[in-house]
């Protein structure tokens, strides 16, 4: 009987051990970006990788109309079969911000990026970008 008990205790051990050691699920890279512009920044952009809804872009024209642009930020990722998928949301109104979810698949690595448009010609610029992880 103690021989039993004693193997149970090693057993209960050795498991708690494991699990209080395992690494936990791998959470993603949040990114914050600004367009390129003159200070202050026309445009931001905010990805969140741990959002409940999936991942989420955030654009913000942080100028409004008044510099004649407006703010674009775009999700860029090779999907399973190597087909490059594209996620983009505008933020047309100026002054505030328009959030976006989608869901993509843990450990992706992802291409965020922000743009001011030209509303004339209609124009990326002043761009920003980084790579990061879903």
């Amino acid at each position: 009987m103690k021989r039993w008990r004693r193997i149970l205790s090693i057993v209960a051990i050795a498991v708690a051990a494991v699990a209080l050691t395992a690494p936990s699920a791998a959470a993603g890279d949040d990114v914050s970006l600004d367009s390129t512009d003159r200070l202050p920044t026309g445009g931001k952009v905010f990805f969140d990788a741990d959002s409940r809804r999936g991942e989420s872009l955030t654009v913000c024209d942080l100028s409004g109309a008044r510099d004649g642009h407006y703010a674009r930020g775009r999700l860029s990722w090779e999907d399973r079969l190597a087909r490059t998928q594209r996620f983009t949301r505008f933020d047309t109104e100026g002054g505030g911000c328009k959030v976006s979810y989608k869901n993509i698949p843990e450990g992706t690595r992802v291409f965020v990026q922000i743009c001011l448009i030209n509303r004339a010609n209609h124009r990326c610029e002043y761009v920003n970008s980084r790579m990061t992880t879903a």
